[in-house]
């Protein structure tokens, strides 16, 4: 448990207290923050960072800290694990967590140096040397021993970095960081001073040939966050500190995996729907990570349970579904005033589960539907936009297929390399064949991303496009949904027929089609299950057929798909899907769109217009 570790000595101090008194227990603790409490609670804290602008704005050390600690937390709960705690760590680019127990009573703090001294020395993957990493660092900035304090803080602070080298000709005399910066204050030393005056000395020094685990032992011993690197000649070539080594604890790799997922998260936080990610336990499922959106609603959740945003036995409910595998994406839910549709979709590690949760909005559109105030115009458009976000939390999970096997293949390439790096093993021919591979599946990840960006663009332009190209564009986001239930795609299509349409829109009408026969597939368990899809023209019309063998829909009802609300579904569908593909051939694209039924299932003829 992360308690067993966090620093809980002479880190707090009263919400109330001065500039000054903060800045003696931040000495006083050598880790470089203090947090300030309100009775027992958590409500800021003050880091070295902090102090450089304090200092620019020549702050009187008597006033009230409480003008200019940080009050937006990062905060975690003392029974989290080690590696959850590490993944706060890194994907939130911080370097200290504030650790809470069930009241949310301050317990105390972990730093990254914490955990560098705790795990064992082999996660620094032993054959890891300084060189690997020190590459991707910035320049090193050197300051000369005459330089003003001033002048050197004023560098810490246009270069955002926390420390600058003080050389003289090419002899290195020292190294003044943040951590000095308190000693500076505390002793309020003139910022006239030289910097040769307060700077730490002599620098400590490594080779960038030593290994990652022997540079974080050196640290511990010397008890400082960085070391200057230099080369055989003794130049000096960067500067590797605590976080840098935290980014690469999980190995070489790390930082591919890290960048595409990068992508995906970019993407979340573009959409203007609320995304959360969950860390799920047997017994519980807190928020582990949420975009920009869901931010701007919920506030500063991260670690807290789902249940303080979601009613317990509502969520209790959602998890009973997932996990009996029959989930079906929108379960609709009130919170704040605003209403809601859930789209989930669940990724299971060997270690771990995550969930993530799509909040769909639908407070504008049941509200103007209802009051019945607004012209049929603007309901058709604001369902077509339902209709739209709902697919997005089926397209997550289409994205989670298509990211399983290159995700995997990249492991187990990984995993290859390192075995052959273990015995010694070196091929240059094997080995860039590998890294070729990991590369393609990396451009593969990226185009996944790409893909679901295009497919939601908002769009209002006519465009023409090759009809084969728009339906193999979009069979591609759905091909690995339908891989995995066993459902074979057949295309069947003519090239080079040319269609002058809106193309997304249309795109979005053969998704709803195959859904709903992939649905229909699914839940009536058909043997050999199959989808086929045809395009051809005539002189003047282009044909589009959909056709499953699910066995046909019931005369009963066949007259009633495309209507709006109507659904076979019951309470788990809209009843908007088939509605707005009619809406879209009809109206935008000028076409028609019918349903018949043939020997084996249901086909779905579009006709527009060449």
């Amino acid at each position: 448990m992360i308690e067993d570790i966090a620093k809980k000595e002479n880190i707090s101090i009263d919400k109330n207290a001065s500039l000054d008194d903060a800045i003696s227990l931040m000495l006083k603790n050598g880790e470089g923050i203090v947090v300030f409490l309100d009775a027992d609670r958590a409500v800021g804290i003050l880091t070295e960072r902090d102090l450089l602008l304090i200092l620019k704005q020549k702050i009187s050390l008597n006033v009230r800290a409480l003008r200019y600690y940080k009050t937006s937390l990062i905060c975690i709960h003392l029974d989290r694990s080690l590696d959850y705690a590490l993944h706060i760590l890194i994907d939130n680019n911080i370097r200290r967590l504030i650790i809470k127990d069930d009241e949310n009573r301050f317990i105390g703090i972990l730093t990254q140096e914490m955990i560098l001294n705790y795990i064992e020395r082999d996660t620094y993957r032993i054959h890891l040397s300084v060189s690997n990493i020190i590459g991707n660092n910035q320049e090193v900035i050197y300051v000369s021993p005459l330089e003003s304090l001033e002048h050197s803080l004023k560098i810490m602070r246009e270069q955002s970095i926390g420390s600058v080298v003080v050389k003289d000709k090419n002899k290195l005399l020292g190294i003044f960081t943040e951590r000095d910066l308190i000693k500076v204050i505390n002793n309020k030393t003139p910022l006239t001073t030289a910097v040769k005056d307060v700077m730490s000395s002599p620098v400590v020094t490594i080779d960038q040939d030593t290994i990652i685990a022997d540079a974080t032992e050196l640290m511990t011993q010397k008890k400082i966050r960085r070391l200057v690197v230099t080369d055989e000649n003794l130049e000096v070539i960067g500067i590797i500190g605590t976080r840098d080594i935290m980014k690469n604890i999980k190995g070489n790799y790390a930082n591919l995996i890290e960048q595409k997922l990068k992508i995906a998260k970019n993407t979340l936080d573009s959409l203007p729907n609320m995304v959360i990610e969950l860390f799920s336990t047997k017994s519980s499922h807190h928020i582990h990570w949420l975009n920009n959106k869901a931010k701007d609603i919920f506030g500063n959740v991260l670690d807290d349970d789902i249940c303080t945003i979601i009613d317990k036995k509502f969520w209790k409910s959602i998890v009973d579904d997932i996990n009996q595998d029959c989930y079906n994406n929108d379960a609709r839910i009130t919170i704040k005033d605003a209403s809601y549709t859930l789209s989930i979709s669940q990724y299971i590690f060997e270690e771990y589960e995550l969930i993530r949760v799509l909040f769909v909005d639908i407070t504008e559109i049941e509200t103007e539907l209802a009051q019945a105030v607004d012209s049929e115009q603007k309901m058709l458009e604001h369902l077509m936009q339902q209709s739209r976000l709902a697919q997005m939390g089926e397209m997550i999970s289409m994205i989670a297929h298509q990211w399983r096997q290159p995700l995997a293949a990249i492991s187990a390439t990984i995993g290859t390399l390192k075995l052959r790096n273990m015995l010694d093993n070196y091929e240059k021919d094997f080995f860039d064949t590998k890294l070729d591979q990991i590369t393609l599946y990396s451009q593969y990840l990226s185009d996944t991303i790409n893909d679901f960006r295009d497919f939601f663009k908002q769009d209002k332009i006519l465009e023409e496009g090759n009809f084969k190209k728009i339906i193999e564009s979009t069979t591609i986001i759905i091909k690995p949904s339908l891989d995995h239930e066993g459902i074979i795609l057949t295309l069947d299509l003519q090239k080079d027929i040319i269609i002058n349409t809106y193309i997304n829109e249309f795109k979005q009408v053969i998704l709803n089609i195959i859904q709903n026969a992939y649905d229909v597939l699914i839940e009536r368990e058909i043997e050999n299950p199959a989808i086929t899809i045809k395009a051809y023209e005539s002189a003047s019309e282009i044909f589009l057929e959909i056709s499953d063998n699910a066995g046909g829909i019931s005369d009963e009802i066949i007259h009633n798909i495309f209507k709006p609300y109507f659904s076979t579904k019951e309470q788990e569908g809209t009843g908007l899907g088939l509605y707005m593909s009619r809406i879209i051939i009809e109206d935008h694209c000028k076409g028609s769109i019918s349903v018949t039924n043939s020997a084996l299932g249901a086909i779905f003829t579009i006709k527009v217009a060449v």
